[in-house]
Formats: structure tokens, sequence, C-alpha cells
């Protein structure tokens, strides 16, 4: 009928406003809302700003310059010692003991005893060759020992000063192991071929032995 339908028209019409209604409040209340927060966070005081610590330039580093070798003084003193002795100079005796030196401590030979060898042997002469072939500082016999001289070129190198004392240094640290005694080993290194000239050379090797000890030892060589 009109009625009813008019009374449907009606409670929907209310239904309707009641939603509307409630809508308008939500939306007032968050803009409300909204206002307050945005007073509020705009009211908050900033954080306070930390100064910053000074950057510490940075430090200039000084190149550390290498330690002095401690041997140095000893090799200048037996160089020296060694050119007025034998008539050579300073710079090549020097050069010699270094080598002698640097070969000993390879083969942990003493390398006094090198020098000793090399004194009795050639006087620190590195081009001498005896009637038998001998050659250089320690008088090696090449041809017998082209393969100790072959990781440094061959035989041909018999006169360099490095090649010659490794290789006369190696064949004096072998007799030594063979023998276990120095004064034997020697005896087989010159080649005596009696006990008496063995022990000769022995001699020679021991008092150059001494001279050379006292000198790198500071104290003055024995005449």
């Amino acid at each position: 009928s009109v009625r009813t339908k008019s009374s449907a028209y009606t409670g929907l019409y209310r239904v309707a406003s009641a939603v509307r209604d409630a809508a308008m409040v939500f939306l007032v209340a968050a803009c409300v809302f909204a206002v307050l927060a945005w007073r509020d966070a705009s009211n908050t005081p900033a954080p306070p700003v930390l100064a910053q610590a000074p950057v510490a330039a940075p430090l200039a580093v000084e190149p550390v310059a290498p330690p002095p070798d401690p041997r140095a003084d000893t090799h200048r003193r037996l160089g020296d010692y060694l050119a007025r002795r034998y008539r050579v100079s300073a710079a090549a005796a020097t050069h010699i003991v270094e080598k002698a030196y640097s070969v000993g401590h390879q083969l942990e030979l003493d390398p006094v005893l090198i020098l000793a060898i090399i004194a009795v042997e050639s006087r620190f002469n590195p081009i001498a060759e005896s009637t038998m072939g001998a050659k250089g500082l320690m008088q090696v016999m090449a041809r017998l020992h082209a393969e100790k001289f072959r990781s440094f070129g061959g035989e041909a190198m018999a006169f360099e000063v490095e090649p010659n004392i490794t290789v006369g240094a190696r064949i004096l640290k072998e007799y030594l192991r063979f023998t276990g005694d120095l004064v034997d080993a020697l005896q087989l290194y010159v080649g005596a071929s009696s006990e008496e000239d063995g022990n000769e050379y022995s001699e020679k090797i021991t008092r150059e032995l001494e001279r050379l000890n006292q000198v790198a030892r500071r104290r003055s060589p024995s005449t």
C-alpha cells in the first residue's frame, strides 16, 4: 500500500542520515587529531647537534734506515789487514772477505778458515794458477770439479771470486764430513802425498787462522 511504501522510505532516509552524521563526526575527529599531532610535533625541540671532534692530521712517517750490518766493521778490518799483508787493494780484499763470510754462512763453515786457506793458497790473487792447473783464490782443480762449477757457468768461472770460493769451500766441507778431522781434511784438500807434508800445510793454515782471528777480535795481529 502507499502508507507502507512511505514508511519504508522514511526508515531508509533515517538510516542514511545516521550514517552521514557518523561519517561527519569521524571526519571532524580525524581532522582535530591531525591538528593536535602537528602542533605537538612543531613544539618538540630539535635534538642538539653534537660538536664533531677535530680530525687529527696524519702523522708523517719517516723512512726507517736498515740497521747496520754488525759484521761490516769486521769485514773492513780484515780487508785492511789483508790488503797490507798481501799487497792487494783494500776494496778487493774486503770484497773477498765479504764473499768468504757469505759462503761460510751458507755452508756452516768458518769464514775465517776460508780466508786462511786463500791466504796460504793464493795470497789473495784471484788469477793465480799453479803448474798443476789449480786455479783462483782457493786453487781449485777446476777440471776435477767441473760439476761444481756448472751452476756458475762452467770451468771458465774458476777465476771469479764467488764461484771459486764457493766451490773450494764445498770441497773442504765434503772432506770434513768424510774425515771428521780438520787436519785430515786439509791434507786431502792440498793433496799431500805424505803425513809430513799434510801436517806442514795444516800448520800454515792454523797460524794464518790465528792471525786473522786476532784481527777479527780487534786485537793486534801477531807478526
